[in-house]
């Protein structure tokens, strides 16, 4: 009974600590916003890796990583938001640009 009551507890707690993928969304924007590109490609592959996608999603990895200096995951995640959004011209203009480092 004491090991159910434990387990019980353990569960219920990562229930609490588990935040939804608009929250995580949010909290790397918020990351972004203040210029903290690191945890915002963070969060964002976070909520990737629980298999949700969107053109913004991808957009957003895309910035956090160019602003990195990192240029080759940038350039994929612009061709994913593209995909995802075909004709954005956003999207284009920051995969140009992003191509021609």
């Amino acid at each position: 009974m004491k090991k159910l009551s434990i387990l019980l507890l353990i569960f219920i707690s990562q229930l609490l600590i588990a935040q939804s993928p608009e929250e995580l969304f949010t909290k790397a924007n918020e990351a972004y916003a203040d210029a903290n590109y690191k945890e915002a490609t963070r969060l964002y592959k976070k909520i990737i890796q629980e298999d949700l996608q969107s053109s913004e999603l991808h957009f957003n990895l895309a910035n956090a990583y160019h602003k990195q200096g990192k240029v080759a995951p940038s350039i994929y995640h612009y061709e994913m938001a593209l995909l995802l959004s075909p004709g954005n011209k956003t999207y284009q203009n920051n995969l140009k640009f992003a191509q021609q480092k």
